[in-house]
């Protein structure tokens, strides 16, 4: 196996993990201690999991297709979203909760306060608005990435790489 495909796939395996970690997680940590903590790190074991796989998908993408790739992120995610997202059979709904999935992390790590409330968290922003995050809400994120990291695993094998 050649250099930039082992590295793919590395990346592949990596947020396999992440995902599997952020579904053990929600579904059976939080449950059982019901400490709201598990959230969080279930929704940064989620962003892992799904910039991970959409990282690699633009590779195999370059590789394959030619698929241009910049330096900046943010060009890479809108190529993603232009480009790749219909190819790997997502909609628009499951495009959406992709961005909300790096919406609420990116406020998650920019936020001056967090708290606990009923069993969920809610996220302060620097203007004083809020952002619940809720099991319900995580398990769809969730989906979504596992979603997502089903269809490149599917195109990986179909190309017998």
């Amino acid at each position: 196996m050649k250099g930039p495909i082992k590295k793919i796939l590395e990346d592949l395996i990596a947020s396999e993990k992440c995902l599997q970690s952020a579904d053990h997680l929600l579904y059976v940590s939080y449950p059982a201690l019901e400490d709201t903590r598990l959230l969080l790190r279930s929704l940064e074991s989620i962003y892992q999991g799904a910039i991970g796989t959409m990282s690699a998908l633009l590779k195999l993408e370059h590789i394959y297709y030619g698929t241009r790739l910049s330096t900046k992120s943010k060009e890479n995610l809108e190529t993603f979203f232009t480009v790749c997202a219909s190819r790997y059979a997502l909609t628009e709904k499951d495009c959406t909760l992709l961005k909300k999935i790096f919406y609420f992390s990116k406020q998650h790590k920019l936020s001056p306060f967090e708290f606990p409330r009923k069993g969920k968290i809610v996220i302060l922003d620097e203007t004083g608005d809020a952002f619940e995050v809720t099991p319900a809400l995580l398990a769809s994120f969730l989906e979504v990435s596992k979603k997502l990291l089903l269809n490149t695993n599917k195109s990986v094998s179909l190309r017998k790489v």
